[in-house]
């Protein structure tokens, strides 16, 4: 865990650089020997002992600690995992590297080196034999060169490894600065020293028993130590036990590892004065060496314990879980901080009003606008509104969620390039400004449909808007003054034609609809329903007060998402995206509709054509090997003598050695097999399975051919489940010629779309108005005089409702120059107690006579006795038991009144009553067990029913009145 933060200079350090030399002092960085007991001045202040900080006292120390170091020390103050984090800052990324391990001991830390370097590069040191001698008893430490030697006075020549590690010695050396120039010295320049020793503690049992056991440096020191030394990019990096959780105030025997990088070669540039070992010249008195051991090993068992209280304290008072949740808010609530204050919590800091939003992302209003609309961020509207019901709120993850969009900057850069033009312009330096335009920061909004919509079926689903906003600007005309640039109305127009194009090659339009406003589509793509709506073909007034700026914000991202969307769509047919269409759109952009649908099938077919010839070659090659099997006189022979086991009325096969013999492969059938699967092959016929029924009546002729009724009413004979079929084939085989008054566009959408092919008055038309094989001309106008044999005149509004209804409706109703039938929406659904006009009860009439010859013609008609047979009311059939026990009653009474003379009152009138009283009672315990609330939602509901049933009354007897 590092702290982040370097130093580049030293504080409190006096020194000299170079040739001077002058003896090192620092008043309060580090602890200085003072007297007999070995007191050095804290970084307090105040004069503290230190009784294992010198060699002679921690030799000794570790004459006996050494025993039970592996065992004791490590496992409380330094674990495996510390060891790891702690040498990530030696980075020892290459095996060859020679390093040295400065106080290694028993060779923990070095064991977490050879890690990385091999164990020949590694040279181990330390000053006390017996730790040495644990050292090299492990297995694992073979081949490193164990020495003992002082961390303050190196046995190495200068520039001499590539890494210093040091771990928990520093405590120990009389003079730290000097141990750390001595690993400045002996590494070379670009290589690394990694120390790791204690912090100093905070609280204050703690602190002391660290002052009287042995030194325990700040943070700090250790910073000014390295920088003093000559060290470059000195960092330090915090670490401890897991059991810790961050306490520190009881300080760490190993809680930071400091490194730093060695620039130059040679010593350290930090002159010191001749080394002094004051433990020797203190020491001369036995007991006094006996009483500074003893007491410093009584001050280090407390930190042996320590660890302890740590480990157990992390059982019992976990930092997570429900005892640590309630201990901390005791503790909040003692110091009252769980006291909620006005403003800091709830909607006043979840919301943010629109100028407070902008003052943080520094933009203006329009930027703000603009950048919410293009990553979908919306307004708020919270339970309380703290700073005023007049203002508008956003949330602080929506605010938070712009401050992280890339299209910030380019919205700033923006801002500034705009800027820098106006400037010119002012100066009247209009090359300048020109210049300056022409460098536009440009930017793309791809990452934002992409975040937007993870796959295409999210964009298809949300493809409304963005096809209506695109066909709206596809009509508009370009006006500078409006901020409308041409290049979106031609990307618009486009894209129109585009769309329109994978529509027709697709047959995926399902719904049409001519209103006021425009025309309505809607198109089945991947299981979505898509709605647009296409505005008529006229001269387009551009209100004042619609603000064109932010329909073009909407615009652009529109655009982006439908590119996205096509190249998709087009990629799955293997079409190149946009596609090359070399003939120029015209007016009506009926041309590159055309061409572009046409390419569009002709890669479906090739498509469909590969796989079929993949398919028959796999079936050839399948024969082939049948046959060079019958080939085969020992497999013929071996099926010969299994068979004549079987019985005897089994199929045999036999075969003889003769070639001639053989079963020989009809070429004709192959050809007939090849010629049935052809697509393009539309002469030869298709046999469909019939009913049982049908076929007992027809065994001794063929089947009549359907009635030619029907087959101009569906348009064509296709599997009944199938959508797609019935739309792609409702206009197959009829050719269309569309007048110059009609909507040429919208028609040849709806009838190619539909399998019909156009034709129209004007350039690349495939065939011109006196083309014999035209069966329908559209128009709009009284009939013309001049007649044409087998073509039907009639006007547009047939084309949207056969298509609506999925059959040819009657094209008598639809003739130039008189009122058509009325135009239903295919968009509504009738429901329960809705007027239905009577034009549409003709329609669904067509749509039932429809269904059942492509049933027929599919093989799946039924009987009609049992088409029309629904399941028994319940209702009716009580109502008809009622009234045959009525019947019996009043014939028992009428033969006892004839025997006897006298009347007899039957029981039947009540027993009649009886399902009336049982219903009231029914609706008697509903109105029971409703509640207040949802019996005045219930009583709504019957009242606003009824109305709706008056209303269907009277529009009925208005429409019977009509008549």
């Amino acid at each position: 865990m590092s702290t982040g933060w370097r130093t580049t200079g030293m504080s409190g350090v006096q020194h000299q650089r170079d040739d001077e030399s002058v003896p090192f002092s620092m008043s309060t960085s580090w602890r200085r020997r003072q007297d007999w007991s070995g007191c050095v001045a804290a970084s307090t202040g105040r004069e503290v002992p230190r009784f294992i900080q010198h060699k002679n006292e921690a030799k000794a120390f570790y004459a006996f600690l050494s025993q039970v170091y592996d065992y004791i020390v490590n496992p409380g103050h330094w674990t495996v995992d510390m060891r790891d984090e702690a040498l990530v800052p030696a980075v020892l990324n290459d095996p060859n590297l020679h390093v040295v391990d400065v106080g290694g001991g028993t060779g923990f830390c070095t064991q977490g080196v050879i890690k990385h370097v091999k164990p020949e590069h590694v040279t181990l040191l330390d000053q006390s034999p017996h730790q040495l001698a644990k050292a090299r008893k492990k297995k694992d430490l073979e081949g490193v060169t164990i020495i003992e030697g002082d961390a303050e006075d190196l046995p190495f020549e200068d520039d001499t490894f590539d890494r210093y590690v040091s771990a928990g010695s520093i405590e120990y050396w009389p003079d730290p600065q000097r141990g750390i120039c001595e690993a400045y010295r002996v590494i070379k320049p670009g290589g690394r020293a990694c120390l790791i020793g204690p912090v100093h503690p905070t609280f204050w049992l703690s602190r002391w028993m660290a002052d009287v056991w042995m030194l325990f440096p700040t943070e700090e020191e250790y910073m000014t130590w390295f920088t003093a030394a000559g060290f470059e990019d000195v960092k330090i990096d915090r670490i401890g036990p897991k059991w810790y959780r961050g306490v520190r105030r009881h300080g760490l025997i190993m809680g930071c590892s400091v490194s730093g990088v060695k620039k130059s070669p040679g010593p350290s540039p930090l002159k010191l004065s001749d080394p002094e070992e004051v433990s020797t010249r203190m020491n001369s008195n036995i007991f006094t060496f006996l009483a500074r051991l003893v007491l410093g090993t009584l001050a280090g068992f407390y930190y042996f314990v320590l660890p302890i209280y740590m480990w157990v304290k992390n059982l019992i008072w976990p930092r997570s879980g429900k005892i640590a949740e309630w201990a901390s808010r005791q503790r909040l609530h003692s110091s009252g901080m769980l006291k909620k204050k006005k403003g800091k919590a709830g909607n006043a800091v979840q919301y943010v009003t629109r100028n407070q939003a902008i003052k943080k992302l520094q933009l203006k209003i329009s930027e703000f606008r603009r950048l919410c609309i293009l990553k979908g961020i919306h307004p708020r509207e919270p339970k309380k509104k703290v700073q005023g019901a007049h203002k508008t709120y956003y949330h602080v993850k929506d605010i938070a969620f712009l401050l992280h969009e890339p299209l910030l900057d380019k919205i700033r850069e923006i801002a500034a390039h705009e800027k820098k033009i106006k400037r010119a312009l002012a100066k009247k330096n209009r090359p300048l400004a020109a210049k300056i335009s022409s460098r536009r920061p440009e930017y793309r909004l791809d990452h934002l449909v992409k975040e937007r919509y993870p796959s295409l079926v999210d964009a298809l689903r949300d493809l409304d808007d963005p096809l209506a906003m695109v066909h709206l600007f596809a009509v508009l005309p370009a006006d500078q003054t409006k901020g409308i640039p041409p290049d979106r109305v031609q990307l618009a127009r486009r894209l129109a034609l585009e769309w329109q194009a994978y529509i027709v090659a697709s047959h995926s339009l399902r719904k049409s609809f001519v209103s006021v406003k425009g025309f309505y589509y809607q198109a089945e793509i991947k299981g979505q329903e898509i709605t647009w709506m296409v505005p008529h073909q006229v001269s387009q007034v551009l209100p004042a007060d619609v603000d064109f700026k932010v329909m073009l914000t909407f615009l652009e991202f529109y655009q982006s998402t439908l590119q996205f969307v096509m190249f998709s769509l087009y990629n799955e047919m293997g079409i190149q995206y946009p596609p090359n269409v070399d003939d120029a759109v015209d007016s009506a952009g009926i041309l590159y509709i055309g061409n572009t649908s046409k390419m569009i099938e002709e890669v479906k077919s090739d498509r469909d054509t590969h796989a079929k010839v993949k398919e028959m070659s796999e079936k050839i090659s399948r024969l082939e090997e049948d046959v060079k099997e019958l080939d085969n006189p020992s497999v013929v022979a071996e099926e010969e003598s299994d068979d004549e086991e079987e019985q005897e009325d089994d199929v045999v096969i036999l075969a003889d050695d003769d070639d001639d013999d053989l079963p020989e492969i009809d070429d004709d059938d192959d050809d007939s097999d090849s010629d049935a699967s052809d697509p393009d092959d539309e002469d030869i016929p298709v046999h469909k399975a019939v009913s049982d029924d049908e076929e007992n009546d027809n065994e001794n002729g063929p089947v009549p051919a359907p009635d030619g009724a029907d087959v101009a009413l569906v348009g064509g004979a296709v599997d009944v489940a199938d959508e797609d079929g019935i739309c792609s084939t409702l206009f197959k085989g009829l050719k269309f010629f569309l007048g110059r008054e009609v909507p040429r566009e919208q028609l040849s959408l709806v009838i190619q779309s539909f399998g019909g092919v156009v034709g129209w008055d004007g350039e690349g038309s495939p065939y011109d108005e006196m083309d014999k094989r035209i069966t329908h001309h559209i128009i709009d106008r009284p009939k013309p005089l001049i007649k044409h044999e087998n073509r039907i005149f009639v006007q547009p509004q047939w084309v949207f409702d056969s298509a609506n209804a999925r059959v040819l409706v009657n094209t008598a109703k639809y003739s130039p120059g008189i009122v058509p039938p009325p135009h239903l929406s295919p968009f509504i659904q009738a429901e329960e107690d809705d007027h239905i006009p009577e034009y549409a009860k003709e329609i669904q009439e067509l749509k039932d006579a429809a269904q059942r010859f492509r049933l027929k013609a599919a093989g799946e008609a039924v009987d009609e006795e049992f088409r029309g047979t629904a399941q028994p009311d319940a209702k009716a059939e009580e109502a008809t038991l009622a009234d045959l026990e009525q019947q019996r009653e009043e014939e028992l009474a009428k033969e006892i009144k004839e025997a006897t003379g006298k009347d007899v009152k039957t029981t039947s009138g009540k027993k009649r009553r009886q399902p009336v009283e049982e219903k009231d009672d029914e609706e008697a315990m509903k109105d029971i067990m409703m509640t207040r609330k949802v019996k005045k939602a219930y009583q709504r509901a019957m009242k606003e029913k009824a109305a709706k049933r008056a209303k269907t009354a009277r529009l009925a007897k208005k429409a019977a009145a009509i008549k």
